[in-house]
Formats: C-alpha cells, structure tokens, sequence
C-alpha cells in the first residue's frame, strides 16, 4: 500500500473518530437536565373549591413556566397524610411542600397563627418586613415559608349549628370543634370543645358527637355540612391563613429562578385570588 493511501486513511479515521466525540458530545448536552420534582399533600380533598382553584392559579402556572425544569407532583389530600400531620411531614422531608392552616402547625411554629387576625394584605406584610419576621420562624423550625394564600376581601369563617343560637350565652354547654385556632373563641362562649378531624365533621354532626363548627362557607358546602346543621351564624370572622410550606432543604436546592418563579407564582395567584373567592362566596351564600 503505498504512503498516500496510507496518510488518506489515517486522516479519514481521525475524522470519524472526531465527528464522534462530538456526537456524544453534542447528543449529551442536548439531553434535558433532570426536572427538580416536589411532593404536594393538600390538607383538604383534592375536589374541595380551595385546592380546586388554588391548583391552576399556581401549581398548573408554575409547572407551566418552569418548562420541564421543575415539577410540583400532586400526591393527593388527607387521604395521604392527615392534615395534623402535614406539618410533621414537610418538616421531615417526607413531602416536600403542602398548603396548611397557620392554625395546624402552632406546636412547631409559635406565633404562626397571628396571621389569622392580621388587619394587612400579604402584600403590605411584604412591604413593612412582616413577612420576613415570619419566615425566619418557620426557618427555625426546618421549614419555608413561601407565603399565605386565599386572602380576600371579606372575613372567612362562619359558626355552623345544629341548636339555633341567638346570643352568645346560647353556646353554653354545646361541644364544638373545628381547627385549634377556634378553641379560645368557643371557650369564651362557655361551648366545650370536642376534636374532629376534617373529614370527620360531617360523621360527628350526624351522630351528636359534636353540635356545630367553625369552618368555611367553601368547605360547608364542599363537604355538604348544610345536611347536619340547620343554622349558620351570619357575622363572618377571622382572615383565611392557609400557608404554602415547603421543607427548608427542598426550598435550598431549588435554583434561584425557580425560587423567584415560585414566589412570582404565588403573589399571582393572590392577585386573581379574591374575585375567585368574591364569585364563589355569593354562590355559597
């Protein structure tokens, strides 16, 4: 074989050989990076109004944006997880995000709670440095606070009986139960309180385990409460604080435009969220 032959092949395989590197090369870096993916638990049925809406305003709207980098992977309700439980559960990784009463989760976050009678939007908590206070107290439990969800124009809870009560002294000696956040309230009344969980208020009101509660119009009808009790308080009270939690760590690893794109999320659907709930609350009514 004579020397040019020679030369044309030598260069011929060191082109292949290149041409192949770069393919994987190339074929490597095309692939999409492996998406970030966080495990939701909602504290309330999957079919319940609040998680029905509050799922395309944010979660649908971050999964959306986030363009396969980040996926929020709803796993279900208290199905899963017990709402009492929630808290424990994202503190420990075991999810990594929920939505959850300020109220579910005092025992771990002392002071969580006074978001219940806070006279500002989550807005002006921003501006004032209000929100920064309370999330370094969920930080000091393990978790992140990225911010309360369904503020709206109206107080959110109302008191739902079986026994017509006029004046206060009518509550004396009814049990009642509902979230911790209402046990002063009821205790102030002279009511007895008696524990249920969610989804067991409807059982309890049938069987005269418990005589009325404090709960949403949203969940009254959801749930259909309306079907064991005859009598709703109409002098609504309380902010709604639902949290939108995530496990400190979880929080961490997420680059910091996919944290920015969350926290833009979650202002976004605040925005939307009091006409949502304005339509919803006249229909309830």
């Amino acid at each position: 074989m004579e020397k040019r032959e020679i030369l044309v092949i030598a260069v011929a395989g060191l082109i292949l050989t290149v041409f192949s590197i770069a393919f994987c090369i190339t074929g490597t870096s095309a692939q999409p990076a492996r998406a970030i993916t966080l495990n939701y638990v909602s504290f309330i049925p999957l079919t319940n109004f609040e998680f029905a809406q509050f799922k395309p305003v944010f979660i649908d709207r971050v999964n959306e944006k986030a363009k396969g980098e980040l996926i929020i992977n709803v796993r279900g309700g208290p199905e899963v997880i017990p709402a009492y439980d929630l808290a424990g559960a994202a503190q420990k990784g075991t999810i990594d995000m929920t939505m959850i009463p300020t109220g579910f989760l005092e025992n771990m976050v002392p002071g969580a709670d006074a978001t219940r009678l806070s006279e500002l939007t989550p807005f002006e908590e921003q501006k004032t440095g209000a929100y920064d206070f309370i999330l370094e107290q969920y930080k000091k439990a393990g978790l992140y606070y990225l911010g309360r969800q369904q503020t709206q124009r109206e107080a959110f809870f109302y008191l739902f009986t079986k026994k017509r009560c006029e004046k206060p002294q009518d509550f004396v000696g009814l049990k009642l139960t509902s979230s911790p956040s209402f046990h002063a309230l009821y205790k102030g009344l002279g009511a007895t309180v008696t524990h249920a969980a969610m989804p067991e208020y409807y059982s309890a009101l049938e069987k005269g385990v418990v005589d009325g509660l404090g709960t949403s119009l949203f969940f009254w009808a959801g749930s259909r409460i309306y079907e064991v009790t005859k009598y709703a308080i109409d002098h609504p009270f309380y902010t709604p604080t639902p949290a939108v939690v995530l496990n400190l760590n979880s929080w961490n690893r997420l680059p910091k435009h996919l944290q920015d794109l969350m926290t833009e999320s979650l202002l976004a659907s605040l925005k939307a969220w009091p006409d949502i709930a304005a339509r919803k609350t006249e229909e309830d009514r």
